[in-house]
């Protein structure tokens, strides 16, 4: 009898002690729970809006055009081509701002742009407002975006998004008071290579460039080396801008280039000359078939070469003349690639492209150095 008692006396030491410890444990939850100290949320958290894979850069028109046979172009053409259509379709960068409080309307922000993740060698952009629109970007390129902004000494920024562009080619750039204006990169070769872009570009006459636009031409796309098709001796309008200079009359045919293209291909083989931008007077025969010629010889697939060309019909070519100098008849560029086709050795047009150049005096060392430069 008393062993039971001591054994329900211990146990209810026992179940004394356990219930001091889970209050004594109680307490301290409740002496932490008042000591732990209050978090704010942040003042600002910027937010960028998300933009997805194959964000498009080309209009809706040209679209239309580009999904379509490139020879069915007078489908896509104005009876006048006084219009400018051929710009880039601008991407918008937007964010929202949100936190404690509410930045001040006057806010600056300040917008980095990059191809690389690490933000190296990133375009900078400022706005007052919560968006800001961007063209001349990349095709098929992946871009890094962040935001930020500074309030008394203290900088508040962003994560950093991305986006990728379509790879839709071509590369339309904006250059204000030119027309007519595209890199000839970014399109596929045959063997699986591509272009490479940002090296050179094609305009139609840059006569009446805007200070907007030279910065473009020079900041942007970083030109050292124009080359007029039209033997013009004036001076360039860019400052600082090597001008070579060869008399190409319009062409009938590719074969009308012959006479410069010699001289024309070694300045193509010299890296320090680029990147280089070439033209005539709207863009379209003189340089729609150089354009042609290179990026053949590159081996861009022959339909790629009749989109790029006829592209042309988007660019303000005609001002304000009654004549279309459109490209509106689908055997318009047919008629001068069948007779430069039949006329030339080689299986492919690829072939037949650089057995031609060669046979009017360019070297091979002088075609590989063109192709070395401008594929990757």
């Amino acid at each position: 009898m008393q062993k039971i008692k001591v054994k329900r006396l211990l146990g209810f030491l026992l179940a004394a002690a356990m219930l001091v410890s889970v209050f004594a444990l109680f307490g301290c939850a409740e002496k932490e729970k008042e000591a732990a100290p209050v978090v704010e949320p942040p003042k600002y958290v910027i937010q960028p809006a998300a933009l997805g894979e194959n964000v498009e850069i080309h209009t809706e028109e040209q679209l239309e055009y580009l999904n379509d046979d490139p020879r069915n172009i007078a489908d896509h053409s104005l009876t006048v081509a006084n219009v400018e259509r051929s710009q880039p379709k601008e991407v918008t960068l937007s964010w929202s701002v949100t936190g404690r409080e509410t930045p001040p309307e006057e806010t600056t922000y300040q917008i980095l742009v990059s191809t690389s993740p690490t933000m190296e060698n990133a375009k900078t952009y400022q706005t007052t407002g919560n968006s800001c629109s961007i063209c001349n970007l990349y095709i098929g390129t992946t871009y890094y975006w962040r935001v930020s902004f500074a309030e008394d000494g203290k900088i508040y920024e962003s994560e950093t998004a991305s986006f990728t562009t379509t790879s839709q080619g071509p590369r339309n750039l904006k250059v204000d008071g030119v027309t007519n204006c595209r890199d000839i990169g970014g399109w596929k070769t045959n063997d699986g290579r591509t272009v490479k872009q940002g090296m050179l570009f094609r305009t139609a006459k840059i006569d009446a460039v805007t200070e907007e636009g030279k910065k473009t031409m020079l900041e942007e796309l970083g030109v050292k080396t124009e080359i007029d098709l039209r033997g013009s001796t004036s001076k360039s309008a860019l400052d600082g801008v090597n001008v070579l200079n060869y008399t190409c009359e319009s062409t009938a045919t590719l074969l009308d280039l012959k006479p410069e293209l010699p001289e024309i291909f070694l300045q193509l083989a010299d890296e320090q000359n680029y990147p280089i931008f070439f033209h005539c007077q709207i863009g379209t025969d003189r340089t729609g078939g150089l354009a042609f010629l290179i990026n053949a010889l590159l081996g861009v697939a022959e339909e790629d070469l009749y989109r790029d060309y006829c592209f042309s019909n988007f660019g303000e070519i005609c001002g304000k003349d009654e004549t279309s100098y459109t490209v509106r008849d689908p055997m318009y560029l047919e008629n001068k690639i069948t007779f430069f086709m039949n006329r030339t050795a080689g299986k492919t047009l690829q072939e037949k492209v650089r057995n031609y150049l060669k046979s009017i005096g360019i070297s091979d060392a002088t075609l590989n150095a063109v192709a070395r430069i401008l594929l990757e």
